[in-house]
């Protein structure tokens, strides 16, 4: 009995420290791409989560290989779809304040994750400044800028 607490315990606090790293990747972007990343004031950090659908996953795959899938990324499809009942989506929103040059502003940065089956998250998207970001576009934000540290350079949350 006291064993399978233990492991219920620790399975909690796996999922939470899962969606700290998150937030905080999020909040690292944020504070990335900002004029003066002193001035980066946070004021609140959301999360959302759900099932993660099929469609949606075909959906990622198609718009980032418009001329056909490589055959390892297909693969790596085929082996993501057969478990998609266990992969979700999660949302992570930052509202934040900055100062620029020009005074102060406030804005909100939306971060999507996709959590697949090995319950590793990955970077799918960001939109932040009136843009929004795929993972193709992520790689030429973090050459101008710096890639968020918990991020590997597959866009895995580490």
């Amino acid at each position: 009995m006291r064993r399978l607490l233990f492991l219920g315990l620790l399975l909690l606090m796996a999922g939470c420290n899962q969606k700290e790293k998150m937030e905080s990747v999020c909040t690292d972007f944020v504070k990335s791409v900002a004029v003066d990343p002193s001035s980066v004031k946070i004021n609140s950090i959301k999360s959302l989560g759900g099932p993660l659908g099929k469609e949606e996953v075909l959906r990622h795959f198609e718009s980032r290989y418009p001329d056909g899938l490589p055959g390892v990324i297909k693969k790596s499809l085929e082996s993501k779809l057969q478990a998609i009942e266990e992969a979700k989506v999660t949302m992570v929103q930052v509202d934040y304040t900055e100062s620029s040059g020009i005074g102060v502003a406030r804005d909100r940065a939306l971060c999507k994750y996709y959590e697949w089956n090995d319950k590793n998250a990955e970077l799918v998207a960001v939109s932040i400044k009136g843009k929004a970001y795929d993972q193709d576009d992520l790689f030429y934000v973090f050459v101008k800028y710096e890639r968020p540290s918990g991020l590997s350079s597959s866009y895995k949350v580490e």
